[in-house]
Parts: structure tokens; C-alpha cells; sequence
């Protein structure tokens, strides 16, 4: 029986991804041999592959369709963003399309698949699963969406059944943290931030260098020690839900992390470092590609942040 797979972002013959997204590769020529290799290694020639986009980026039409016929499988295109005519006119074994719901004989609902990472899809609420590309590994999946891109997956496609089980766990992390932030806002609505704290404090969390192992969240060293620091984030949010500002999440304010430098959230990146960037003239993805760690919006996050807190420039 035909197995069914999923990949994207290969960028075929683009030698600047090598250094943007930290490619074990001498050379474009030699990342493009590995990629073959390691797809053909993955999928028989019967089997079905759906690519959710960015198949070439600076290879002639020649090239690409020398790598196309290279490679096993009957193969679908999802479009990305770099997928120009010459990719779109392959010998794809269905016309080319920029979303799909694919019915999949393992479940009882379409995949939704798209090249962009979404925040809702069709079946959301219902249990539907989300596929997506074009983040290189950049923009953790959420719940049951992931990304399948091959900087995630060791540079070849993926099966469902690989899937499945990372999905359900985000599911499942996803519903506690909703039920501890409900728990929060209801404390939070009370004015009793340092209770509030206690409850985040109880939330399970992934520890960074253990695997897949689920320990409990560390939280803050004394309750007390933050609960100052607590109050006046939320007091900010109220500030700014009654002026009708959008607060930014993903700059946040510590002790613990970087001693109390403020930071995109998930990360150690001092939100001054892209300011600076950012008053450089540099692109947000030219400041995304210098921190892989950043999530995509997080360079919209900090100009956010930089102007609600009207920060100085630089001395």
C-alpha cells in the first residue's frame, strides 16, 4: 500500500539557505544531492508525496526539472512563496494550488494543508490538523498544527504517523496552558497577581535539555520575589486594554532572564539588539535570519513594544 507523506521548503539550488538556516552543507550542489538522497532513502516510487512549497529557489528550469524526475513518489505542490512558473509547470500529478483539505485514510477529518503557518483553519475546533511550511523551523507548531519543513525533519519527508504524537502532546500542553491562563485571568481580574503567579508556577513545561521528558515548570524562585514585577505587568495590560493598545506578549521583562533586560519571550534575545537593528535599516527577515531563535512576528512585537514605551535611542 502507498504510504503518504509530507515536506517542504527545500530550496532547490539555493545556496544563500545554506547560511540562513545553518544547513550542514559545503555546497549548493552538495545539499542538493544529500536532499535527493535522503527523500528517496524515505519514499518508494509508489508512494505520494505533498510538497507545501518553495521546491527551487535560483535553479534554472533545467535544474529543477532534472531534481523533479530524480525523485520518487507521485508528487503534489502546495505553493509557496519562491514556487515561480518553472516549479508550478512541473509534471506535478495535480494542479498546483495554494491551499488544500486533504482527505487522509488515517483521519476522520481533512488535513489542512497550506505553506503558510496559520493561526485557525477549517476543523480547528473540531480536532482538524494543520500542515504548514515556509518558517524553516522559526514558528513552533501550536496545538495540532506543525510545521514539516525539512530543516525540521532532518531533511526529508514525513509521515502522519511520525506526526501524530507531537501533535497530541502540543494538544494537550495547548489545553493547560488555556486552563491556567483562565485560572490567571480570573485571579489576575481580582487583583491578586501574586496568586495569579502561584497558578502559572503549577503549569507543566518542556525542560530545555531533557528530550521530550515533561518536568515540572520551575516558575520563580520565591513567589514574593515577583509578584512586584507581576502586579505592574498587569497593571501595563489594563493601561493598555483601556487606551485600546494592543499590548505586545512577546516582550517581556525578568530578573531571571538576562538580569531584568527586556526580551522577546521564548528566547534570550535582548529586545535592544533588534531595535537596533531595526533603526539600522535592516529587513525583518534580514533580523530573522540572524536570530533563528526569533518567532516571525517578533520583529513587529518589539517596534510595539518600542513605541509604547517610548525607548531612547541609542547613547
Amino acid at each position: 500500500m502507498a504510504e503518504i507523506f509530507f515536506t517542504s521548503d527545500h530550496h532547490f539550488g539555493h545556496r544563500g539557505i545554506i547560511a540562513i538556516c545553518d544547513r550542514p552543507f559545503l555546497s549548493v550542489d552538495d545539499m542538493d544531492e544529500e536532499l535527493i538522497r535522503r527523500w528517496n532513502a524515505r519514499v518508494r516510487k509508489g508512494d505520494v508525496v505533498y510538497h507545501l512549497g518553495d521546491f527551487t529557489m535560483g535553479a534554472s528550469a533545467e535544474r529543477g526539472a532534472e531534481i523533479f524526475g530524480r525523485l520518487h513518489g507521485r508528487k503534489h505542490l502546495i505553493i509557496g512563496n519562491h514556487d515561480r512558473e518553472k516549479v508550478r509547470t512541473l509534471p506535478w500529478a495535480s494542479a498546483p494550488r495554494d491551499r488544500l483539505l486533504l482527505r487522509h485514510p488515517g483521519e476522520t477529518l481533512p488535513l489542512v494543508l497550506d505553506h503558510y503557518a496559520m493561526r485557525t483553519w477549517p476543523g480547528l475546533h473540531y480536532g482538524a490538523v494543520h500542515l504548514y511550511g515556509h518558517s524553516h523551523g522559526a514558528l513552533p507548531g501550536l496545538g495540532r498544527s506543525i510545521d514539516v519543513g525539512v530543516d525540521v525533519w532532518h531533511f526529508r519527508p514525513v509521515g502522519l504517523d511520525e506526526l501524530r504524537p507531537i501533535l497530541e502532546r502540543q494538544h494537550e500542553e495547548l489545553e493547560r496552558e488555556r486552563d491556567a491562563a483562565r485560572m490567571f485571568r480570573e485571579r489576575a481580574a481580582r487583583g491578586d497577581p501574586a496568586k495569579a503567579l502561584e497558578i502559572l508556577a503549577r503549569v507543566p513545561d518542556v525542560a530545555p535539555d531533557s528530550g521530550d521528558e515533561v518536568v515540572p515548570y520551575a516558575g520563580p524562585d520565591t513567589v514574593d520575589a515577583q509578584a512586584e514585577t507581576f502586579a505592574r505587568l498587569w497593571q501595563d495590560n489594563r493601561e493598555a486594554s483601556a487606551a485600546g493598545v494592543g499590548y505586545s506578549t512577546r516582550v517581556f521583562t525578568d530578573p531571571a532572564v538576562l538580569g531584568g533586560e527586556p526580551h522577546v519571550s521564548g528566547t534570550t534575545v535582548p529586545a535592544r539588539i533588534v531595535l537596533d537593528a531595526i533603526r539600522d535599516g535592516d529587513l525583518d527577515f534580514e533580523i530573522l535570519a540572524a536570530h533563528p531563535t526569533l518567532p516571525e512576528d517578533a520583529v513587529h512585537a518589539v517596534r510595539e513594544w518600542a513605541a509604547r514605551r517610548e525607548v531612547p535611542d541609542r547613547v
